[in-house]
């Protein structure tokens, strides 16, 4: 979702906010986590708000807690994405499995489509 994001505290609280690059088409509102992976290793969930006809979002958020680990730990963290539900991680097996035995990508797409598998 992000391309970017720098964070700023607000003084005296535990509340964040920054600007960052979204992909376009991304929803006008949304909420997402946000990690720390330089000193103090906190994590927090943004609200993030994309201005409209733009790939600019203005997020603010609240850190939750310091995380207790390496930096290693906390980028680790980052990168682990989010948990799948038993029904998403099935229909995205399916569809790694069409693609695979698919002669061609058309072919794929009806398919994944006959089946109902795109989201």
């Amino acid at each position: 979702m992000a391309l970017k994001q720098e964070t700023h505290d607000i003084w005296g609280t535990s509340l964040y906010w920054g600007f960052i690059s979204l992909r376009k088409g991304t929803e006008l509102y949304h909420v997402h986590p946000t990690f720390e992976i330089d000193e103090k290793l906190r994590w927090g969930i943004s609200h993030i708000f994309r201005l409209p006809l733009t790939s600019l979002g203005v997020c603010i958020g609240k850190w939750k807690t310091t995380h207790s680990g390496s930096e290693e730990e906390a980028i680790l963290k980052a990168l682990s994405g989010r948990d799948l539900g038993e029904d998403e991680w099935t229909r995205q097996q399916a569809r790694t499995t069409v693609a695979k035995n698919s002669s061609s990508l058309d072919d794929e797409w009806k398919l994944v489509d006959v089946l109902g598998l795109a989201e």
